[in-house]
């Protein structure tokens, strides 16, 4: 294998890197260029930014190489014991910066006490020599790094003092885009939430997840529902029904389920998609504990009424007449007549009085 003495980036390296204007470029124009110039069996990337609780987050993440499901066994059992993933979440744990660092090492050389992730994360994925950089991008509201890796196996030599200098030569460029790509992707969520409060109601819990399904947005109530809390063990429970609901084929905005919580009791959820301007998509979580026996609740959900026509179902069993419902709902009457339509179309009753002999019954 052939080892440059001098690495010098070319115009068309720079040229790509610019090309890159969402998080789907950075594979194509930023990981892969660099790869090849400095002779790389593999390449990894990976996005860090705090969650709402202050907790190290993971978003956008690619990878380039012979084992493809190393990102996913990352993720579910080895990042733990990565020390530059342990580096950063402490930073971003403790404060709003985070060191830039360029790093380069060969596992037999630093880590041969640590087994575990030398021997079946690191050799069981041909990763023994390996380089890259941390790059920390500030936004007025949050901070994210970008981690760059690029690996070789056993049977190649170490990356050269050229090829790592390569890489800091060329972040510079890196930064800057990545920072662009950033800032949209903090536009985007601006946007989203700005839509989320025009549907929820201050009595609601509530999550914002974004394409990757990972929270970036909640209040006190939703992530206290979730127990999705800091004090929390590790995963969410309601968090992961959310997930497989989001990931099914069969998901469609406005639908929802009943969460059984050994903490708080039922928890009713339903699930809205957020589609903004620049074509993202994010996904809305709203979240309400239910009373005693919810037994309106139970009923509505097996209908696929969302929150509001619940609002509505509660004043009719309650009695209450359409202007009087639609007014303590701060809703017009015409928007109540149209929610009760709704309500007896995915009912399948033509009156109040058949709604209620169904609401009952399935009670």
């Amino acid at each position: 294998m052939e080892i440059n003495s001098l690495l010098e980036p070319s115009s068309q390296i720079y040229e790509s890197i610019h090309k890159s204007y969402k998080a789907e470029d950075i594979e194509t124009n930023i990981i892969r260029p660099i790869a090849r110039a400095i002779n790389a069996k593999s390449a990894s990337f990976v996005q860090f930014y705090a969650d709402p609780m202050g907790e190290a987050s993971f978003g956008v993440n690619r990878y380039i190489g012979r084992y493809p499901a190393v990102m996913s066994d990352f993720f579910n059992k080895f990042h733990p014991l990565c020390p530059w993933t342990r580096s950063v979440t402490k930073q971003l744990k403790e404060s709003d910066h985070v060191d830039e660092l360029l790093f380069a090492d060969s596992f037999p050389n630093s880590i041969e006490r640590d087994w575990d992730w030398r021997d079946n994360f690191l050799a069981h994925y041909g990763i023994v020599h390996f380089a890259g950089i941390l790059l920390p991008i500030y936004l007025p509201f949050e901070t994210h790094v970008a981690a760059f890796a690029f690996h070789r196996p056993r049977e190649d030599p170490a990356f050269s003092p050229a090829e790592i200098e390569y890489i800091q030569r060329v972040s510079l460029a890196i930064k800057p885009t990545l920072h662009m790509i950033a800032s949209a992707q903090a536009r985007a969520m601006s946007q989203a939430i700005e839509i989320a409060y025009n549907k929820i109601d201050e009595k609601l819990g509530f999550l914002i997840l974004d394409e990757d399904l990972m929270i970036r947005h909640a209040n006190a109530r939703g992530m206290k529902d979730a127990n999705a809390s800091r004090s929390s063990p590790p995963g969410s429970k309601l968090l992961g029904e959310v997930k497989k609901n989001l990931l099914s084929f069969n998901q469609n905005s406005g639908s929802g389920f009943i969460f059984q919580s050994e903490e708080t009791g039922p928890v009713e959820v339903e699930i809205h998609n957020i589609s903004v301007s620049d074509g993202r998509m994010f996904h809305l979580v709203l979240t309400t504990v239910c009373k005693k026996s919810c037994p309106v609740g139970n009923s509505c959900r097996q209908f696929g009424l969302t929150n509001r026509e619940r609002d509505v179902v509660e004043g009719i069993v309650a009695g209450k007449h359409t202007a009087e419902f639609s007014r303590e709902l701060g809703i017009s009457e015409r928007t109540g007549e149209n929610h009760l339509r709704s309500i007896y179309r995915k009912v399948g009753v033509n009156s109040r009085t058949q709604l209620l002999a169904k609401i009952y019954l399935l009670h």
